[in-house]
């Protein structure tokens, strides 16, 4: 008896079997039809007659019976020893009794790894983080001391960060942004390692990119600003915030338009813009931008200069400028200087760039919204003569005001400053 030949997919091994006659007598069986042989072949029975040509003269063996049986191997692969027996019936007149033989061969022992998962599920990034979660399709497996595993590719590179787990769910955590996977899983156990199979690639987004900011030149109090050109890094962009500080970027503050806000300002779109208003007269800001998408907040954009915003850098009380903590006015009915409200003053100011003199009038040229009556100080004009403090402008016009005065001289000066303080309605 032997191993003739495997079927490993199969799992089965084919057995052949040989039966000889062994006696020194001369007898020939064809003087006794009937005579059998009943055979056990691994659990694999049967029953043949014996050739009538059979003959033992002269001490031969002839070859009475043979056979091939399909022996199945346990789940596993395994089978071990294969044994057989044989029993020999006299029949027809000549009854030796009854003759039994056994024998046993080896067998092949098939290695029979799991079969090979799929991704169920995933892998999927899971919305506004680094992590990706997915599951395996459930292996069979033959062996013991089954467990899946599953580790990735960053940007093209080696597999690394291997997880395995008697569960075919998996999560990676705290990935990289800005970065791509490819995963790939596979279940092993005592018998081997099933295929590997591999994911599709997984992007991991990243926080905006630094947005380019443009700060506007203040109009008044209010300054408006612009941001743009932000990156998505591979997701979009839902808001720009912006912040203000007016102590040189020491702390910043979240400003919805007005002075000192709390609330975050944001606009929805690819492109920020707003206006911040009623800012503190004669404070410098700085400003900056960031933007935000799923993954948080990105790259922020600051002002490199801080913009100055002048109104208000001196109050008027009736007889002089002073500094604006400062800032008083003479109330007629208490016969005291009370402080200025604030919210009702507006500093008027321009820059002169021209003074002549003529017939007891000074014209002053510059860019200016004074009106006839607005009391003003003007400063750094040369000559000096034109200097004048708390003079009551005669008449006005966009581009030019008047007060009686008798100087002359000829202008020589370029940073001459007219300033006012008008109530507001």
């Amino acid at each position: 008896m032997s191993e003739s030949s495997t079927n490993a997919p199969a799992n089965q091994s084919n057995i052949s079997w040989y039966v000889y006659l062994n006696s020194d007598n001369s007898q020939s069986y064809a003087n006794y039809p009937g005579m059998t042989l009943d055979y056990n072949i691994g659990g694999q029975t049967g029953n043949v007659g014996v050739p009538s040509a059979a003959s033992c003269a002269g001490g031969a063996t002839p070859l009475v019976a043979s056979g091939t049986q399909t022996i199945t191997h346990n789940t596993d692969g395994s089978l071990g020893t294969v044994s057989g027996s044989v029993t020999f019936n006299g029949q027809g007149g000549y009854s030796p009794g009854t003759i039994s033989a056994s024998a046993s061969c080896g067998s092949t022992d098939f290695v029979r790894i799991p079969t090979t998962p799929t991704f169920s599920s995933g892998p999927t990034r899971t919305t506004g983080t680094s992590t990706v979660n997915m599951t395996l399709s459930t292996v069979t497996n033959y062996g013991t001391s089954l467990k899946y595993y599953v580790d990735y590719s960053k940007n093209s590179g080696s597999y690394t960060g291997q997880l395995n787990s008697t569960s075919t769910s998996f999560s990676f955590t705290g990935l990289t942004l800005g970065s791509s996977y490819v995963f790939r899983g596979y279940a092993s156990d005592t018998e081997g390692t099933s295929t590997v199979v591999t994911s599709g690639s997984v992007a991991i987004p990243n926080v905006p990119g630094l947005p380019t900011l443009t700060v506007g030149s203040p109009l008044g109090r209010a300054v408006l600003l612009t941001a743009t050109g932000a990156a998505t890094n591979g997701a979009t962009i839902d808001y720009y915030y912006a912040q203000l500080s007016s102590d040189n970027g020491i702390t910043w503050k979240n400003a919805a338009g007005t002075l000192n806000g709390t609330d975050a300002m944001a606009v929805s779109g690819a492109n920020f813009t707003t206006t911040y208003s009623n800012l503190q007269g004669g404070a410098t800001f700085l400003f900056r931008v960031y933007a935000h998408n799923q993954m948080g907040n990105g790259a922020i954009a600051t002002s490199p200069t801080g913009t100055f915003i002048p109104s208000g850098g001196h109050r008027y009380d009736g007889s002089n400028f002073i500094a604006a903590s400062t800032a008083q006015r003479y109330d007629a009915v208490l016969l005291a200087y009370t402080p200025i409200v604030t919210a009702k003053k507006c500093l008027i100011s321009g820059v002169i760039t021209n003074a002549v003199g003529s017939s007891g009038t000074v014209t002053y040229t510059a860019a200016n919204q004074f009106v006839a009556g607005n009391v003003v100080t003007i400063t750094n004009v040369t000559p000096t003569a034109y200097n004048l403090t708390n003079a009551v402008i005669a008449t006005a016009s966009p581009t030019q005001f008047t007060i009686t005065n008798g100087a002359t001289g000829t202008y020589s000066s370029s940073t001459g400053t007219a300033l006012s303080w008008a109530d507001l309605t």
